[in-house]
C-alpha cells in the first residue's frame, strides 16, 4: 500500500510539473509590446474583425501612441526589407526605396505621387522582420535611415518612432501584423492578449479542384436549365402559332387525295403532314421575303444582298420551324443547311436562287440533294423535292 501511494504521489508531482512548464515557457517567449512604455494590449484602436470605414481588418493591429514614441523590436529577428510605404487601403499600398535620409526620401516619394495628392504625413517607413518561421510587419514608423536586409535585431532594439500608419486614421499609430508561410497569422496571441483573429481557410489542392469542379457542374446545370426553359417556352409558342394557322386554313379537297405515307407528328393534332406544309407555305407567302424571292426568280441577273439573304432565311426558319423540327426528329442525320434546302424546295425556289440564298454554288445544291436522298426516307424526300 505504501509503495502504491508513493507511485501515485510521484505521478501527481510529475503531472503538475508538466502542466506548469508550458505556461512558464510561453510567458518567457511572449513578444515584447512594440510601443515602448506600454503594456501588452494598451493603445489598440483597431484589431482583427473591426472595421475602418467599409474595410474589415483581417490580421492587423493598429496601435496608437503619441507621435515620436519609440517603437521596439518584439523579439530577436532578422531584417528582410525596409522601405517607405503609403497604405492606400487595408490590403494595398505603394512602396518606394529607402536609401536616403527619411525626410528627403519622403519628399521624393511625395513629388512622384504629386498628381494623386498624397499627404506626405502618411508616407512612413515599413519594416519586415523574420522571427523563426514567421514574419512580422511593422508600418507607420519614422526612422533616420533604413535597416539593411540581413541585419540582426534583438528583442527591445529601437526600430523608429510612431508616425501615421493609415490615412483613414487621423491619430498617430503604427500597424502590426504577422504571417506564417505567406498566410495571415494571429498578431495578438504572441503578446499574451485575448485574440479576435479568425484564421482564414487555406485551400488545399484537392479542395480547390473539388470546389472548381463543383462550381463548373452547378454552372452547367443552371445554363442547361435556362436553355431548357427557353426552349419549352418557344416550343409552346410555336405550337400555338401553327395550331392557329391550321384552324384558320380553309378545307381544300385536293389535300384529301391519297398521298404516299404522310408523317404524323406528335403535335399535329392528327392532321396530314402535307396539309401542315401547305399552312406553312401560306404563312410564308405573307412575309416580305416572298416578294424578294419572286423578284429574284423572275430576274436572273439579280442577286440577293446580305440583308435580304438573312431576312429570307430567318423567315423560312420561323414559318417552317414546326416542319423542320419534325423532319429532324424523323431523320437525325440531316443538318440545318439540309433543312433549309428542303424548305426552299417546298416553296419552289429555283436552283440558282437557292444557291444564292445559301451562299453556295449550284453544283453544291445538286450534291446536297443527292446526299439528302440517302439521309431521309424516300417518301419524305419525294414530299420535298416533288411537286405538291
Amino acid at each position: 500500500m505504501r509503495r502504491t501511494a508513493n507511485r501515485l504521489s510521484l505521478i501527481l508531482l510529475l503531472t503538475l510539473l508538466a502542466a506548469s512548464i508550458p505556461s512558464r515557457v510561453s510567458a518567457e517567449d511572449a513578444w515584447l509590446w512594440p510601443i515602448a512604455g506600454l503594456q501588452a494590449g494598451e493603445g489598440v484602436i483597431a484589431k482583427p474583425g473591426d472595421r475602418i470605414g467599409r474595410e474589415r481588418i483581417r490580421g492587423s493591429l493598429f496601435i496608437a501612441a503619441p507621435e515620436g514614441t519609440p517603437v521596439v523590436c518584439p523579439a530577436d529577428a532578422l531584417v528582410k526589407s525596409s522601405l517607405l510605404g503609403y497604405r492606400k487601403s487595408l490590403h494595398f499600398s505603394n512602396a518606394w526605396g529607402f536609401d536616403k535620409p527619411f525626410d528627403e526620401a519622403v519628399a521624393d516619394a511625395a513629388a512622384e505621387e504629386k498628381k494623386r495628392m498624397i499627404d506626405p504625413r502618411y508616407i512612413c517607413a515599413d519594416i519586415l522582420l523574420a522571427v523563426d518561421s514567421r514574419e512580422i510587419f511593422i508600418g507607420g514608423l519614422r526612422c533616420d535611415t533604413a535597416f539593411a536586409p540581413g541585419t540582426m535585431l534583438h528583442r527591445g532594439d529601437t526600430l523608429g518612432t510612431v508616425a501615421y500608419a493609415y490615412h483613414r486614421l487621423a491619430q498617430p499609430c503604427i500597424v502590426f501584423s504577422s504571417s506564417w508561410y505567406s498566410h495571415s497569422y494571429d498578431p495578438m496571441t504572441p503578446f499574451g492578449i485575448e485574440s479576435t483573429f479568425v484564421r482564414p481557410h487555406i485551400w488545399r489542392t484537392g479542395e480547390r479542384r473539388a470546389a472548381i469542379i463543383g462550381v463548373a457542374v452547378l454552372a452547367a446545370l443552371v445554363i442547361w436549365l435556362v436553355f431548357h426553359i427557353i426552349y419549352k417556352v418557344k416550343d409552346r409558342r410555336r405550337r400555338a402559332y401553327f395550331q392557329a394557322l391550321m384552324e384558320a386554313c380553309p378545307s381544300d379537297q385536293s389535300l384529301q387525295h391519297p398521298r404516299p405515307a404522310p408523317i404524323e407528328a406528335e403535335d399535329s393534332g392528327a392532321q396530314p403532314f402535307r396539309q401542315r406544309i401547305e399552312v406553312a407555305k401560306q404563312a410564308f407567302d405573307a412575309t416580305p421575303s416572298a416578294l424578294v424571292l419572286m423578284a429574284a426568280a423572275t430576274d436572273k441577273e439579280r442577286t440577293l444582298t446580305a440583308d435580304e439573304r438573312k431576312g429570307l432565311l430567318d423567315d423560312v426558319s420561323s414559318t417552317f420551324a414546326d416542319i423542320m423540327i419534325d423532319v429532324k426528329r424523323s431523320s437525325l442525320k440531316v443538318n440545318t443547311q439540309d433543312l433549309l434546302l428542303c424548305m426552299l424546295s417546298v416553296i419552289h425556289v429555283p436552283t440558282a436562287v437557292m444557291a444564292d440564298c445559301l451562299n453556295v454554288g449550284e453544283s453544291t445544291i445538286r450534291t446536297r440533294k443527292t446526299r439528302l436522298k440517302n439521309k431521309m426516307p424516300d417518301e419524305l424526300f419525294a414530299m420535298f423535292f416533288s411537286a405538291l
